[in-house]
């Protein structure tokens, strides 16, 4: 599992890399890789299912915002489906971990 780091607000970017399964040559999904997000409170984040698109062969980026605010602290993960070259259907999954910069998150009482 790949694993990213961010900051809450940040614009988080996930890769998927297809490759056939003989030679780890990179060739294009059967499909438009899918992928939704889990929140830190395992819901999915609004708006999702997205798909992610194609930027070279067998190469898909998806791009999204992450929340900001103390509550987007946590460990979000994104689960990828598509079809593989060989015509199976595949997973991956990514984990992001949003922390505070520095450890520190302002907070007021209110």
């Amino acid at each position: 599992m790949q694993t990213l780091f961010y900051s809450p607000g940040s614009e988080a970017t996930v890769l998927l890399e297809v490759t056939d399964g003989y030679s780890n040559v990179r060739q294009d999904s059967l499909t438009t890789p899918s992928l939704y997000i889990i929140k830190p409170d395992l819901t999915v984040l609004d708006g999702y299912v997205q798909y992610m698109d194609r930027i070279s062969t067998g190469l898909y980026i998806f791009k999204f915002t992450l929340p900001s605010g103390g509550s987007a602290v946590g460990t979000y993960i994104a689960d990828i489906s598509y079809t593989d070259p060989e015509g199976y259907n595949s997973n991956s999954t990514v984990q992001i971990i949003v922390s505070a910069p520095h450890g520190i998150y302002n907070i007021s009482v209110g």
